[in-house]
């Protein structure tokens, strides 16, 4: 090991043949344990370089703190990520770590998580409740410890070592025409029929569908701005993602006829509540009271609705799904496709429904003469 001068900092190679330097920032405030910060680099002369860059970077800082906990960590990383990402994803990033990781090494010093552990309990949730529970948790962890890392409060990543599970995602369930038939006569009476209808005639996600609100409404078409997610037991509202999930879809007159008829169904519903009759929700779907409906109980309507009507499980995603691939079916192109689902690339279009694509690579097998007519 190469020493300096007290305060400054020691050099040593490490067995791999990188460079690491160490630094003590200063003690702890209880124990009197000293508190370091580490550089690793590929030869001596960068990790000089960076332990100097280290060394000012501290040299008029008071004493660090006490060694945090893994939940201590987490607290203040998701408060500087408040402004960095959607509230939507802020509460995925928290409900992750609050469900899947605090409970078993919240208490752990940060500097304590060992690459071996963190594996462990990748191993554990992948096997209890499955692939991509682990691997959003190890997305996650990722992040949070690389944010950990630059701000000097960790040696060395311990998600470096770690691997994603492999994961298999299951294949979208697609009813034949009369099992959509026998589901949407099913659902006729019920007071969400609309919504199915709406679904089934637009590919709308879920938090899409949900957000809809009258005055999204345009002549005969919606605009698709807005996305609401309940799983959090409140409601939030987000903007799409990309710019392609601002979108207008286009209503036949049937549908259009369908929401019609569901609007003045709603009016109903108010005024059998005390409502005035000229009142009337932002939604466009809406639950007995008039409220946002909550994505669970949607499932639990829709779950009922498929149990009636007889047919094969199909995921409420799924039909989204069965939209795009009977627009495909019919022959609209790709690039129009891709539009109504909100894809900012038609690539991404083909990839995910190839499957759909089998109608038209047959009609493709022209024969020669035909090819070649002129006519």
């Amino acid at each position: 090991m190469s020493k300096r001068g007290n305060g400054e900092g020691s050099v040593h190679r490490l067995p791999n043949g990188r460079w690491r330097a160490q630094l003590t920032v200063g003690f702890h405030p209880e124990t009197g344990k000293q508190l370091r910060r580490y550089r690793t680099a590929a030869t001596r002369k960068e990790v000089v370089a960076a332990l100097d860059e280290l060394r000012k970077r501290h040299a008029h800082l008071p004493l660090a703190a006490a060694p945090q906990t893994l939940k201590s960590f987490a607290d203040a990383w998701l408060a500087t990520k408040a402004s960095q990402v959607r509230p939507r994803t802020l509460d995925s990033y928290r409900g992750t770590l609050e469900r899947h990781v605090l409970p078993k090494l919240g208490r752990t010093r940060l500097e304590d998580i060992k690459t071996f552990a963190v594996q462990q309990h990748l191993d554990h949730l992948a096997a209890t409740i499955g692939t991509r529970t682990a691997n959003a948790t190890r997305t996650v962890l990722k992040m949070m410890f690389t944010q950990a890392e630059k701000w000097d409060m960790i040696a060395r990543n311990p998600m470096t070592g770690t691997e994603k599970k492999a994961h298999k995602t299951k294949p979208a369930v697609l009813w034949e025409v009369d099992e959509v038939k026998r589901f949407l006569e099913t659902a006729k009476n019920h007071r969400l029929y609309a919504l199915f209808y709406l679904t089934f005639l637009t590919g709308l996600r879920i938090g899409e569908v949900l957000a809809l609100r009258w005055t999204d409404l345009k002549g005969d078409s919606i605009v698709v701005s807005l996305s609401v997610d309940t799983r959090s037991g409140r409601i939030v509202e987000s903007a799409p993602k990309s710019e392609a999930g601002r979108r207008i879809i286009a209503l036949d007159a049937g549908t259009l006829a369908v929401l019609a008829e569901h609007r003045e169904r709603q009016r109903a519903e108010l005024v059998a509540l005390g409502m005035q009759p000229d009142q009337q929700p932002e939604r466009m779907f809406t639950s007995h009271v008039g409220k946002t409906i909550n994505a669970s109980n949607l499932y639990k309507v829709y779950r009922t609705l498929k149990q009636q009507a007889g047919v094969s499980h199909a995921r409420f995603h799924d039909l989204r799904h069965m939209h795009l691939s009977r627009l495909i079916f019919k022959g609209v192109d790709v690039r129009t496709v891709a539009d109504r689902a909100g894809h900012a690339d038609p690539v991404l279009t083909m990839r995910q429904y190839v499957h759909a694509f089998d109608a038209q690579r047959k009609r493709a097998a022209i024969p020669l003469e035909d090819l070649l007519d002129e006519e």
